[in-house]
């Protein structure tokens, strides 16, 4: 609910100048990349998952009553990045806490972290969309009223169902330090940043251009969005298919190859049709790509799996921080149209890493032989 909604605040609501958006986004993605990599470090360290959960939300219900108290822009750079960053850091807590409880209840890994990146998919899928409709109908200070409420339920869910003694030492520790399998790991995260980086500057683009370009009716970009999502979950759920016929890394470069086709042919869009086409192959590459990257990215943890998740989480915000001022800078001076197609450009260096890391992946496994 916050995370679009803040921008639209801050101009429609405080009357800011857009650029002050800026501030706000950079701030906060810092401190989330921040707060991810101390909190993979303490969790790898045998810190318990209940009480790290449990200081993201504070920090989201201390945010949301700031705000609420002291509407101005400096609460938002502030106590509010402040608050927000930290909860948001609760996702890579949880998908730490998730691959514990696939190894603790004997649960199977690939199409678990499968249900957990569809959550976070409907999550977004109902989150603006409830946050944009508040505030239209009974004004900002609802929209934020109700994420207290909704962050109540949070803290119900957290308090009485997860095992306060539950702690990632139960994980295997690194047996090696270092070495091809700590390089692999990097190489993986490189290649979801240029996912991130891709989509980031598609979707970002994608309104304004249809309304502005394209010449769609207004209700386009909404449109679109749902069929994107739908498409998104429904993919993500069926990857675990697909991971028992083929490995994590063909997945992954089918998605980077169905990327650009949803790319190619959402710059071609002139009426509602090829939307809604463009849209599907949008949301099945996403969805591809969500379904199948975590557990990719799992597989090269070392023993050191929530840092594995962190880098993994951070290389999506970070992938979003450089594509987001890019949009406006193409846009600018070239139209969104080519913001769209200027996804192209980071799709072919994921799939350049991703060949790259199968080629030496498969040259240390016949080393190993």
């Amino acid at each position: 609910m916050m995370a679009p909604f803040i921008p639209f605040y801050i101009v429609q609501e405080l009357g800011h100048p857009p650029w002050q958006i800026s501030i706000y986004s950079a701030l906060g993605i810092l401190l989330t990349v921040s707060f991810n990599r101390f909190f993979a470090t303490r969790l790898d360290s045998g810190q318990r998952f209940a009480p790290l959960v449990g200081l993201s939300i504070s920090g989201y219900v201390t945010a949301l009553i700031s705000v609420l108290i002291w509407p101005s822009y400096w609460t938002l750079i502030s106590v509010c990045v402040l608050g927000f960053s930290l909860s948001s850091s609760s996702l890579s807590t949880m998908y730490s806490f998730g691959r514990y409880s696939a190894a603790r209840y004997k649960f199977e890994i690939a199409p678990f972290n499968a249900w957990l990146r569809a959550m976070t998919s409907l999550g977004w899928m109902m989150g603006p969309a409830l946050a944009f409709f508040i505030a239209g109908q009974w004004g900002a200070e609802r929209v934020f009223a109700t994420a207290l409420c909704a962050a109540t339920i949070w803290a119900l869910l957290w308090w009485h169902t997860m095992p306060r003694e539950a702690r990632s030492d139960v994980l295997e520790r690194p047996q090696i330090a270092g070495g091809d399998t700590d390089r692999l790991l990097w190489l993986a995260v490189t290649a979801c940043l240029f996912f991130s980086t891709a989509h980031v500057l598609c979707s970002s683009a994608l309104p304004l251009f249809y309304v502005r370009e394209a010449g769609l009716p207004e209700y386009a970009p909404g449109l679109s969005f749902s069929i994107k999502t739908a498409t998104e979950i429904v993919i993500i759920l069926t990857t675990p298919l697909l991971l028992r016929r083929f490995s994590a890394v063909a997945g992954l470069i089918l998605s980077g190859v169905l990327g650009l086709v949803a790319f190619l042919v959402l710059a071609q869009v002139k009426d509602v049709g090829t939307m809604v086409a463009g849209a599907a192959l949008e949301g099945a590459y996403y969805g591809l790509f969500a379904g199948v990257s975590l557990t990719y990215v799992q597989s090269f943890a070392n023993g050191r799996m929530a840092r594995a998740n962190a880098l993994y989480v951070n290389s999506l915000f970070i992938g979003a921080l450089f594509a987001g001022p890019s949009v406006g800078m193409i846009a600018q001076f070239s139209g969104f149209q080519m913001a769209i197609l200027a996804a192209c450009l980071p799709m072919l260096g994921a799939l350049g890493v991703l060949l790259f890391t199968a080629r030496f992946r498969r040259r240390n496994d016949l080393r190993s032989t």
